[in-house]
């Protein structure tokens, strides 16, 4: 995670030993690559991302050079990405290969200060579980737009690892579900706890 580790020459190591990058702003994303990191090695999370940053995503997925995901915050962040996508297909004259995580609150009481809390249902980080699956369901998920799977984030400087667990199992129930209603090109199959930290879901059956 750039945002706790940016020291170019840090990254530089971790990138030649395989280690992927996260990160949350286009600037975090060229020290990354400058460093060596490879953007399909990169995925892209955070609040507050600009019409621009999402451009940026969407062009460099074009040009052929996407990132592992970009992780989605709210349903109006991932129409206005959708709107952006469309354009892009239509400019390139083909489909554009861009993975994307929806992000849960997963509504738990994480060990820590209020401040830092922002799994709790009161937060305004993130998607109710309800809008996950909505918004895995529609018809937005086409021409190589494609639903990676779910981004889950509870707090920092947890004093404990109970709130983490809960989170953790219920993205995982929700990709059950998820990728039971997704309609689109490939297989939701992955829950990422932010900062690089994810793990790929295999389930029983087709």
């Amino acid at each position: 995670s750039l945002k706790a580790y940016d020291l170019r020459a840090l990254v530089a190591i971790l990138a030649d030993r395989g280690w992927g990058a996260n990160v949350v702003s286009p600037g975090e994303w060229a020290s990354a690559r400058t460093a060596g990191v490879p953007t399909e090695r990169t995925t892209f999370e955070g609040v507050g991302k600009t019409d621009a940053d999402l451009k940026v995503a969407v062009d460099s997925a074009a040009a052929g050079n996407a990132l592992r995901w970009l992780a989605v915050e709210s349903a109006d962040e991932l129409a206005q990405l959708v709107t952006l996508h469309r354009a892009a297909r239509s400019e390139a004259g083909h489909d554009v290969d861009l993975a994307v995580l929806l992000r849960l609150n997963p509504e738990v009481q994480p060990e820590t200060s209020p401040g830092l809390a922002v799994g709790r249902a009161d937060s305004k980080f993130g998607l109710s579980a309800a809008d996950v699956e909505s918004l895995a369901a529609g018809n937005r998920w086409q021409g190589g737009l494609r639903l990676r799977g779910i981004h889950v984030h509870m707090g920092s400087n947890l004093g404990d690892v109970r709130s983490w667990a809960l989170a953790g199992r219920r993205a995982v129930e929700l990709l059950d579900r998820v990728r039971r209603r997704y309609d689109g090109p490939g297989v939701p199959d992955v829950v990422d706890f932010g900062g690089g930290h994810q793990c790929r879901v295999a389930f029983p059956g087709p």
